[in-house]
């Protein structure tokens, strides 16, 4: 049973490895390697929740965040991703979005104000987070680990206060730190995928 543990490390570098960390072993496979463990929490639930599950974790993990990532501390155009309608049900338009150049991002996004785009871009990181995590979770708790299951998508949304700690670690974007782990982007990916690691080891059933 100790040895789920190693799950933390790995699926922390996982992560790291979907944003570019060696090994490049190029896309899809640090994606569906990092979708794995989160398919087999769900084997409680039966093998087609377990393929569900396989399936939402690798859309989430391959899916952009590139829109939020930056938390608005670099404003400029972005381009809209896949699941930023669901951000817009709550925040509204993105700004960055609309702008026709990085310029116009600038006048736009005061006009909107840093800190709601802040907190939308934070936001937009746990929808995106959660989308890896949301089937296993829900599989978990239909199969009556309903504890398992909240603490599986409450890990997705840790994407979120991860790069948060990214930003707050290095708040110019990158900084002297451990090569692969010297930007603020790079912390955010290794815990989420610690976070997670962390969850899904809990729940481990095998």
């Amino acid at each position: 049973m100790i040895l789920k543990w190693l799950l933390v490390p790995v699926m922390g570098w996982l992560s790291r490895m979907c944003g570019g960390a060696p090994p490049n072993l190029g896309r899809p496979w640090p994606q569906i390697l990092y979708a794995m463990p989160v398919a087999l929490t769900a084997w409680p639930a039966g093998v087609i929740w377990t393929l569900l599950s396989l399936g939402g974790a690798f859309f989430g993990k391959s899916t952009g965040h590139g829109q939020w990532m930056s938390l608005a501390h670099v404003i400029k155009k972005v381009h809209e991703e896949p699941l930023d309608f669901i951000v817009a049900w709550f925040w509204g338009a993105d700004p960055r979005v609309v702008a026709t150049d990085d310029a116009q991002a600038v006048i736009l996004s005061n006009e909107y104000g840093l800190t709601k785009l802040y907190w939308r871009c934070v936001f937009g990181m746990a929808v995106v987070g959660v989308a890896v995590t949301l089937v296993g979770g829900v599989a978990l708790i239909l199969s009556g680990m309903a504890g398992a299951g909240a603490l599986l998508i409450l890990s997705g949304i840790c994407k979120a206060p991860a790069y948060m700690i990214g930003w707050i670690i290095y708040p110019t974007g990158q900084g002297q730190g451990p090569q692969y782990l010297n930007q603020a982007t790079a912390i955010g990916e290794l815990l989420t995928g610690v976070a997670t690691g962390i969850a899904v080891a809990l729940a481990w059933p095998l």
